[in-house]
Parts: structure tokens; C-alpha cells; sequence
């Protein structure tokens, strides 16, 4: 496992690698009456939210291609008492159009810019009413994520995301900043069984003095939180919260503090990496950038590097199967079971199979077994034998916790050179992320062999 190859190490690395973002971000302090009202950037990779960033990357050297569409219904008005008094921005229609890339199981990176289609906005210098539409594109926006600790192999995952925006100088209409902005947020989340997840974000921007219409705020605090079910393992539906409030100025002014209720479902469409998601959401507090509702309908792929064909290498030499007092080989029984896409949990399918069988070991007398994790072709030769290794010994862990002795199971990863199906169908990719288990039971005992005669030996005389 990944922290049997010198974790502390890559711990390390990870953490320099961070800090270094983090400061290229940083910036002087400034005042301006500019401001980018796009602060929600479409969660790109394997998350299972809408907004709230998890810990899931994508595989080893694979990439995602996206692109999301946002229709905004009056993020900027004006306020007088709490009451609105006009409208300055009343309809947003922007195409976010991006893509990641990881170049480790561990390391993320995506990059993303909005094309503003519609942005029907009434100029601060002009009566209210008065408004016009502008096309624009809004502040190029980079992301990292770096994952310390692997939900899958820990009880809650652990990443940090440090992010830059990068100004494309159409600030004047509110889709922009004027000035680099830039900051990080920790994500927290965790698998509830199969069926559900929940993440937890928290963290900052780092960015100018802003004075708009009243409205004074600076570097904010950042949080969200989401929570997904999964209904097939192709279909979930994601609801999200996202609240963001200046860091001097911790939720006192309502006008500088936008909260954002969201609700989408999202489909992998089969195994053909495409991903649809669709959803809504509206405003639990008004604030700058926080609309009446917004709607929005996205699309990804996900790609990954094929690996060459090459015949299986031969499998490694099993326990002697001829022992001394035995007449014929042991005989070997073979139980399979099958496991979701890039997973390692255990379904409740799963279980019941493991179950029936952990009966019949306790009833039976067995020798040893062997616990063979394998994958489907997708990802890289090296992802693919750490996830066959980390399936195989979920596996032999559950065995153990119900009374089978740890000194009898062999533990083997093949990652993907031992296909079961044809890895260029979708059943057959099924087939091929399993583990299967066999077991050696003892064979009849050798009967006795009479001693021949000695050719030199006289024959005895018959009685």
C-alpha cells in the first residue's frame, strides 16, 4: 500500500509542493470597485458533489475534458434596508469551459474559463433600467489538489486545494477581477457504506480591498458541505451548501455574506466515460453574487492512457501441491467477487458471498488460500496493481475478522494482466475487477505401497 513506499516521503513532497502554490497566490493589499460575481467553479475529477470539493482524483496520468452551463437570475442588486431598490445585474448566462488532468494517483490539476453569452447589466453610471448586454470572458481559474489521506484506505479522506484566478481584464462588467486573486481550501469527506458520501470544505481567498455600491469586504473565509447518494452505481443525486463571508467581518453584514442551497443528479452514461450532470440551486442568504436561482447543466469526459496488450506474465509458483503422503495433487476451489469501478469497498453482495463462504471454511478442513486481486484495463499498469493489491487484502481482512487464520491466506495482486472478460465491453470490464479466492483442500492419503523384492533375495519356499 501506498504507505509501505515511503509515505512520510511523498507526505513531504506533497506539502512543499503546496506551500509553493500557495505563495506564488499571494498578493498586496489594494482597493477596488471591481468584482467577479462567477465565484462557483464547477468541481471537475471523480467528486461526488456539486460544488464541495472531496478527495477523489482522478487515475494516474488519466485527463477530463468539461464544460457546464449557468444561467443566473439576479446576482447583483441593490439594496436599501433590506429592501431592493434596482438591479444591476439581472440575467448571467456563462458556459465554464475546462479541464484536469492528474498526474498521480495523489496530485489533481484543473483549469477553467467562463464564457459570458449573456450578461444583461445596467451600468453604475446610468438610471436604473437602462441596461444593455455585453459578452465577455471571466478570469481563468487554476486549481491543485493534493490528497494527504486516501478515503478508501483511511476513515475519512483528506486533500488540500490551493487555486489562482488569473484576470482576463473584462472586470468592468462584474465577471472579472482586476488583480490576481488566489487562496486554498482543505476538503474532508467520507464514504458512508456503499450508498452515500459527505464532504466538508473550509478555507480562504486572498484578494483586494473591495468598496462596490456600500459594499465593503475583503479576503474571505470560504465554507461548503455536501452530502450524495448513489443510487446505481451510475446515478447519484449531490446537495450542497456554500457560504462565503469576509474574515474581518465574520457573518455581521448580511450583504457581504452570499449562501447558496444546490441540488443536482448527475449519470455516467455506461462505461463510455461520459458524465451528464444537471441541477438548480437558490439563495439562502442575498448578497453579492448570490442569485434569486441559478439552473445548471454540465458534461464531461474522462480519458485515460490504453496500455499495450502484452500476454500475461506467468503466475508466481503456488504452494507445493504434492506433499509427502499424498498420491495426487490438492484440489483447489475457486469464489469470485466483483467490485465497483476504481473501489475497494465491499458491497453487500460482496458480503453475503464472503459469508456463505467463511461458513463452509469453518466446517471444512482447508490447507491454505490464496487471495488474487485483479482490474479492468483502465489506468495505469502501476495504479492498476496497487488498486488489485488493496482489493485483495480487503478481502483477506474481512476473512481474518471472522476466524480465518492469517497464516494460512496468500495475498497476490495482478492489477489488469489477467482479464477474466474483454476489457473493450462494459460486462467484460465488470468481470475483470474482482478477486478471487481459492482454496486448498486436503487430498486422500496415500495408500500403502508394498516392498519389492530383492532380485538377490532367495524366494522364500511356499508353506
Amino acid at each position: 500500500m501506498r504507505g509501505r513506499l515511503g509515505e512520510e516521503d511523498w507526505r513531504a513532497k506533497k506539502i512543499a509542493l503546496c506551500v509553493g502554490l500557495l505563495l506564488i497566490t499571494s498578493q498586496a493589499w489594494a482597493t477596488t470597485n471591481r468584482y467577479s460575481l462567477l465565484y462557483l467553479r464547477p468541481s471537475m475529477g471523480e467528486g461526488d458533489f456539486v460544488t464541495t470539493l472531496g478527495t477523489q482524483n482522478l487515475h494516474s496520468l488519466e485527463w477530463q475534458l468539461y464544460t457546464q452551463g449557468d444561467y443566473i437570475h439576479k446576482p447583483l442588486q441593490l439594496t436599501l434596508k433590506n429592501k431592493v431598490i434596482g438591479s444591476i445585474v439581472d440575467h448571467l448566462l456563462v458556459q465554464h469551459i475546462g479541464g484536469a488532468f492528474a498526474p498521480t494517483s495523489w496530485w489533481q490539476i484543473e483549469a477553467s474559463v467562463p464564457i459570458v453569452y449573456l450578461n444583461k447589466w445596467t451600468p453604475p453610471t446610468v438610471p436604473l433600467g437602462s441596461s444593455s448586454n455585453q459578452m465577455d470572458i471571466g478570469d481563468v481559474f487554476i486549481r491543485n489538489r493534493f490528497t494527504f489521506l486516501d478515503r478508501n484506505d483511511h476513515a475519512v479522506g483528506i486533500s488540500f486545494n490551493p487555486f489562482v484566478t488569473l484576470p482576463t481584464k473584462h472586470q468592468d462588467h462584474f465577471v472579472g477581477d482586476p488583480k490576481i486573486t488566489g487562496g486554498g481550501l482543505i476538503a474532508i469527506d467520507r464514504r458512508l457504506g456503499k450508498r452515500a458520501a459527505v464532504g466538508f470544505n473550509v478555507g480562504a481567498d486572498i484578494r483586494e480591498r473591495v468598496l462596490l455600491f456600500g459594499l465593503d469586504t475583503s479576503s474571505r473565509l470560504l465554507l461548503g458541505g455536501g452530502v450524495s447518494g448513489f443510487l446505481t452505481h451510475l446515478w447519484d443525486i449531490r446537495l450542497d451548501i456554500y457560504s462565503a463571508t469576509p474574515l474581518t467581518n465574520f457573518y455581521k453584514e448580511k450583504e457581504s455574506s452570499p449562501t447558496e442551497l444546490l441540488l443536482a443528479s448527475s449519470v455516467r452514461l455506461g462505461e463510455t466515460g461520459l458524465k451528464a450532470q444537471a441541477g438548480g440551486g437558490l439563495a439562502l442568504v442575498r448578497a453579492a453574487g448570490a442569485p434569486l436561482f441559478r439552473t445548471t447543466l454540465g458534461l464531461s469526459y474522462t480519458g485515460y492512457r490504453k496500455m499495450k496488450k502484452s500476454p500475461p506474465p506467468p503466475p508466481p509458483p503456488p504452494p507445493p501441491l504434492l506433499q509427502e503422503g499424498w498420491i495426487e495433487p490438492i484440489p483447489l476451489t475457486k469464489s469470485t467477487v466483483y467490485f465497483d469501478y476504481n473501489h475497494t469497498e465491499l458491497s453487500r453482495e460482496t458480503i453475503q458471498d464472503l459469508n456463505r463462504l467463511i461458513g463452509t471454511l469453518h466446517e471444512k478442513n482447508y490447507d491454505f488460500i490464496i487471495v488474487s486481486g485483479h482490474t479492468d484495463n483502465r489506468g495505469s499498469q502501476g495504479y492498476n496493481l496497487e488498486l488489485s493489491r488493496q482489493r485483495a487484502e480487503k478481502v483477506t481482512r474481512y476473512l481474518e475478522e471472522n476466524g480465518i487464520l492469517k497464516d494460512k491466506v496468500m495475498v497476490q495482486g495482478y492489477g489488469s494482466t489477467q482479464p477474466a472478460g474483454d476489457n473493450e465491453t462494459e460486462e467484460g470490464r465488470r468481470l475483470n475487477r474482482r478477486v478471487d479466492i481459492q482454496v486448498a483442500y486436503p487430498a486422500s492419503p496415500m495408500p500403502p505401497v508394498p516392498t519389492p523384492p530383492s532380485p538377490t533375495s532367495p524366494t522364500p519356499p511356499a508353506p
